[in-house]
């Protein structure tokens, strides 16, 4: 009896007791692994975690910008080019950059050969005598509306003076003189595509019949 009182008074204590021990024979493994130098074995069901070996990357070199993060720049911003696009040959040929110089050449020609505008007129003489002459400018209009007309007439020194002049079939023209200079201007215009004769007495010392200049609006007078 004695002892089973005992027992039942050590019962309680069971567990306690394991506990205890199982600290203390902790408490020896884990002192008799650093008297040794070795590492305690990981708790059973707890195993040590495997991480992949570290390898350092290089970082960007001295001379060039570090990598940009963030939203992507377009490439004209960073000064990058698609290598497919290439910038067009903006180089105009030879053969081109001559072209402008033989049109204008070209354009030109043609204001050179346009003859002067209005009516011109033809010189002859219709009468001839020892002293004088009877001479005759015959004004054209090639334009399609009436114009007005002048004659101007410059005479050399050997016809010595104008007797008379006037115009066949139409109101008289007026004069002027300027020296051996004779201007006249019509009366009225000479009708589109029609023509009317100026015509003029000149006393000689010779033979001279023809003037220094004829001119009918400006234009030159043919048959001289």
């Amino acid at each position: 009896m004695p002892a089973a009182t005992t027992l039942r008074n050590l019962v309680p204590w069971l567990p306690t007791g394991v506990a205890v021990a199982f600290l203390l024979g902790s408490l020896v493994t884990v002192a008799g692994y650093a008297i040794r130098g070795d590492d305690p074995a990981p708790a059973p069901g707890r195993a040590a975690p495997l991480f992949p070996p570290f390898t350092p990357q290089a970082g960007p070199p001295r001379n060039e910008p570090s990598p940009q993060t963030g939203a992507p720049q377009d490439e004209a911003a960073i000064g990058l080019a698609d290598p497919r696009r290439t910038a067009p040959d903006r180089r105009v040929p030879e053969a081109q950059r001559s072209t402008p110089e033989r049109a204008r050449a070209t354009s030109s020609t043609p204001s050179q050969r346009n003859p002067p505008t209005g009516p011109g007129g033809t010189y002859r003489v219709v009468d001839s005598f020892p002293g004088g002459f009877i001479g005759e400018v015959l004004v054209r209009n090639p334009g399609r509306t009436d114009t007005d007309w002048t004659v101007t007439l410059t005479v050399p020194a050997s016809m010595t003076g104008l007797v008379t002049s006037w115009v066949e079939g139409a109101p008289q023209a007026t004069l002027e003189v300027d020296g051996r200079t004779y201007t006249w201007r019509s009366g009225v215009p000479v009708r589109a595509g029609g023509t009317v004769p100026l015509r003029f007495h000149f006393n000689t010392d010779g033979h001279a019949e023809v003037p220094d200049r004829c001119a009918a609006n400006g234009n030159p007078c043919t048959g001289l």
